[in-house]
C-alpha cells in the first residue's frame, strides 16, 4: 500500500515549487509516483532461491555409517570426486567431526587419484532415522522437517562461503542435491568449490566450518546482502553445544588470512602444505590462535594480522 499522507505532502511540495507543468495533471503525477514506489519495493524484496540441481552418488558400500538405524541430525562429511556424467563418487568414509574428515582428506590429497585435487568436493550427510526421527536443533522431528532443515542449513553454509568468495572475486562454490540408492533415511548434499579451499589444511578447515555453521539459526537468519562486519559479528557470537564457539571467537582474523592467501602460501604447492601440517587438528582455529605446526605460514599470517590490527 502507498502511504497516502506522504504522497499528499509530496504533491503539495510539487505545487509549491511549480513542479507541475501545464500538460501534466495531478492524476498522472500520482500514477508515476505510485509506480516508482512499487518498483522500488519489488526490487528490494528477497529473491526466491533457485532450485538446486541434482547429482547421483556412487557411495562407498564399505562405509558402516549407512547401516546405522537411529537418527542423527549431526553433519557427517566425506571427500568426493567431481561429477562425471552427473555422477559423483565417494572417496573416503564419512566422519562426524572436522578433524576426522581432515585426516581422510589428507589421505585423498596425497595418496589417491590426482583428479581429486582439481576441485574442493565434499558430501554432507545426515541420518533422519528409520522409525523414530531425531529431534532437530529447531525442535522439529519428522521426515519432511528433516528434508527442509537440511536444505536450509546447507544453503546457509553456502551463503557464508559465497560471501567471502565474492569479497575476493573467486569462483563461487556450488551446492547440489544428491540422489542415491542407499535408503530414504539418508539426506545428502554436495558442495563443490574452487581448488583454493583445499590448497592447505587451514583453508579447508575454514571451508568445512562455514558449512557446519549453516546449521545455526542465527546464521540462517542473516540477510542475503548482510555486510562482512555483520556476518563476522554474528559468527563470533554463535553459541553452540558442539564446540563451534571455540572456533569462531577470532572470526575477524579470517579476513587477513583470506585476503592475503597468495602471499601466505607463496612458493608452496598443495602437497607441501598438507605434508607440513601432519596433524588433523591443525586447521583455521590453530592458525588464528597462533599455534599452527606450519611455522612459516604462522609467521607470515601473524604479520598480516598485525597490519590489520586484529
Amino acid at each position: 500500500m502507498v502511504d497516502l499522507s506522504r504522497l499528499v505532502d509530496w504533491i503539495s511540495g510539487c505545487v509549491k515549487n511549480l513542479y507541475i507543468l501545464d500538460n501534466t495533471d495531478i492524476f498522472t503525477l500520482i500514477t508515476r509516483r505510485a509506480n516508482k514506489v512499487a518498483l522500488k519495493r519489488k526490487s528490494s524484496a528477497p529473491k526466491k532461491e533457485a532450485v538446486l540441481k541434482a547429482v547421483k552418488l556412487k557411495h562407498l558400500k564399505s562405509d558402516s555409517n549407512y547401516d546405522v538405524q537411529y537418527g542423527n541430525p549431526g553433519f557427517c562429511f566425506a571427500p568426493a570426486s567431481s561429477p562425471k556424467k552427473g555422477v559423483i563418487t565417494q572417496i573416503k568414509t564419512l566422519s562426524g567431526c572436522r578433524e576426522g574428515f581432515m585426516g581422510r582428506h589428507r589421505d585423498a590429497i596425497l595418496n589417491d587419484n590426482s583428479a581429486y585435487r582439481k576441485k574442493t568436493s565434499v558430501i554432507v550427510w545426515i541420518n533422519k532415522g528409520k522409525t523414530e526421527y531425531a529431534k532437530l536443533p529447531s525442535g522439529g522431528a519428522g521426515p519432511d522437517t528433516h528434508e527442509a532443515w537440511m536444505e536450509k542449513s546447507c544453503r546457509a553454509g553456502l551463503h557464508l562461503i559465497n560471501h567471502f568468495e565474492k569479497r575476493n572475486k573467486w569462483l563461487l562454490t556450488k551446492l547440489y542435491r544428491v540422489d542415491h540408492t542407499i535408503g530414504k533415511k539418508h539426506i545428502i548434499y554436495y558442495f563443490q568449490g574452487s581448488r583454493w579451499w583445499q590448497f592447505a589444511p587451514h583453508s579447508m578447515s575454514l571451508f568445512m566450518l562455514l558449512i557446519r555453521l549453516g546449521k545455526r539459526e542465527d546464521i540462517q537468519n542473516l540477510r542475503a546482502n548482510a555486510s562482512t562486519k555483520t556476518i563476522l559479528e554474528t559468527i563470533g557470537s554463535v553459541k553452540s553445544d558442539n564446540n563451534d564457539h571455540n572456533y569462531t571467537r577470532q572470526a575477524e582474523r579470517w579476513l587477513p588470512f583470506l585476503d592475503n592467501r597468495r602471499a601466505i602460501y607463496k612458493g608452496r604447492s598443495l602437497e607441501q602444505n598438507w605434508k607440513i601440517c601432519s596433524s588433523s587438528s591443525d586447521g583455521i582455529q590453530m592458525l588464528t590462535s597462533g599455534r599452527s605446526m606450519d611455522k612459516t605460514t604462522q609467521m607470515i599470517f601473524n604479520e598480516f594480522c598485525a597490519k590489520a590490527g586484529v
